[in-house]
């Protein structure tokens, strides 16, 4: 319908439907399922409290840190290489480039030292552990003749210790470009165009707290079958539909 949920509705202690932003109900034929965390749809979208008291604290008690998440799109005029380096075979130059693609997580402290920077507000010294993709290196369908698009997927702090992401959103982009130039230097000369993505975009767009793409921390005790809570952890609820 391209309207949002504004509630989920309740009735005799079962779910039946949804309220839309509009106003219009959508009544549910054989059950209502949600797609965001649970603590958006016990906190956000019920206005009744109907998890028996034991489960509600378990929500109550999910937690979400300060870790943001930050993406960065280039438009490039061509496909990407690594540094000689790591490999000149053209197997390599044309497999390296369709992999997913984890950096700067080569030892523990390469790891733990920029995560606490992140904690603290901070932006780590070069970003650590980010995501990249280039699909079109897999389709080439999805950009012009030639061209290509990569993607990178930083974690960030959620609140900055200083300034806004307004005001540091192309510094923070900056940042990531100039990791991955370090590992592909070709990568410069071939942007046409910046897509930037701040934490706060995120959020305002998907509802994610704290931009969150995993939803919740991804700590130990909302890990695997804790997750999101020990009651909730085989995606069903105590509230019947």
């Amino acid at each position: 319908t391209g309207d949002g949920v504004q509630r989920i509705v309740i009735r005799h202690e079962a779910a039946v439907g949804v309220e839309l932003d509009s106003g219009a109900e959508i009544t549910a034929r054989r059950g209502v399922v949600a797609g965001i965390d649970a603590r958006r749809v016990f906190r956000d979208l019920i206005a009744e409290r109907v998890l028996p008291e034991d489960v509600d604290a378990e929500v109550e008690a999910i937690s979400v840190n300060n870790v943001g998440n930050l993406r960065v799109t280039l438009a490039l005029s061509g496909l990407p290489r690594f540094a000689d380096r790591y490999g000149t075979s053209p197997d390599f130059i044309r497999d390296s480039m369709a992999a997913s693609i984890i950096l700067n997580a080569d030892s523990w402290d390469s790891i733990q030292q920029p995560w606490n920077r992140v904690r603290d507000g901070e932006f780590p010294s070069v970003s650590n552990n980010m995501w990249i993709g280039i699909p079109t290196a897999m389709d080439s369908t999805l950009a012009p003749a030639g061209r290509h698009v990569i993607s990178f997927a930083d974690y960030v702090p959620y609140r900055l210790a200083r300034g806004s992401w307004e005001e540091r959103r192309a510094e923070a982009a900056a940042r990531v470009i100039d990791t991955w130039s370090s590992y592909s230097p070709s990568t410069p000369s071939l942007i046409e165009g910046t897509w930037i993505q701040t934490p706060d975009d995120i959020h305002s767009r998907t509802g994610n707290i704290h931009s969150n793409p995993f939803h919740i921390d991804q700590s130990f005790h909302q890990m695997f079958g804790m997750r999101p809570t020990v009651s909730l952890s085989q995606y069903v609820t105590p509230v019947k539909g």
